[in-house]
């Protein structure tokens, strides 16, 4: 039997970067549960992790929260002490995103910095070794800023008739790294009625989808928290 068939495989890391919109209190809010699943560490203890959360708010300058765990490799932990230092990772987890949600529950911001906030999660992913890359989007897109915003009509419109100009708005800023390879980009969202969901279906696909994709990133979109279905 070939030696190298017998080899342990290489022990993975996973990096998550989660934006969660504040600025709409409808917005869908990250479910630490699930997020944890996506690590991948309850599969292979081995594994490492970084988790980052960010806000989308009314200002370009906002906080950033972040867990990390290293692999195993790199740590030299035994058995017993890497169980220890994942479950403390998992509550490092929960402690960050139940927090977040409890104190931004029922607030609406005049301005949303969409754009801005999810470009800048890419360029960290962009940049980062990590065997896996996600970026988690909590919100309605509903951009409000100096960029642009979908809440003016006319700017509506053009998402729907005219969007390449709405597009080149987004790809003028420059906010956005070259390629976006290996980085797998979830959109999350429930709408309110039919009306609330072509909107966000229109901004997705006329806007966000072909930028993303044109720089050779994944996009999924999906409406609940409590799984994620990647295959």
């Amino acid at each position: 039997m070939n030696a190298c068939s017998s080899q342990t495989p290489p022990a993975l890391h996973t990096t998550i970067s989660i934006v969660n919109d504040v600025t709409d209190s409808h917005s869908l809010r990250p479910m630490p549960g699930a997020i944890l699943k996506l690590t991948g560490l309850a599969e292979d203890k081995r594994g490492g992790a970084t988790l980052r959360y960010v806000e989308i708010v009314d200002r370009q300058l906002v906080p950033i929260a972040t867990a990390n765990i290293l692999d195993q490799t790199t740590s030299r932990q035994k058995q017993f002490n890497r169980d220890k230092t994942v479950l403390l990772f998992y509550d490092s987890v929960r402690s960050i995103l139940n927090s977040q949600s409890e104190s931004h529950a029922s607030y609406t911001l005049p301005h949303s910095e969409c754009f801005r906030t999810i470009a800048a999660e890419l360029r960290v992913l962009s940049s980062t070794p990590a065997s896996r890359k996600l970026l988690l989007v909590y919100s309605d897109l509903n951009e409000n800023s100096d960029i642009a915003s979908f809440y003016e009509s006319t700017t509506y419109e053009q998402v729907g008739h005219q969007a390449a100009s709405v597009q080149k708005k987004f790809e003028a800023t420059n906010l956005l790294p070259t390629s976006l390879k290996n980085i797998i980009v979830i959109f999350l969202y429930q709408p309110l009625n039919r009306k609330d969901d072509a909107r966000f279906n229109m901004i997705i696909e006329h806007v966000f989808r072909p930028i993303l994709e044109r720089r050779h990133a994944r996009v999924v979109v999906q409406a609940q928290t409590n799984y994620f279905d990647l295959e």
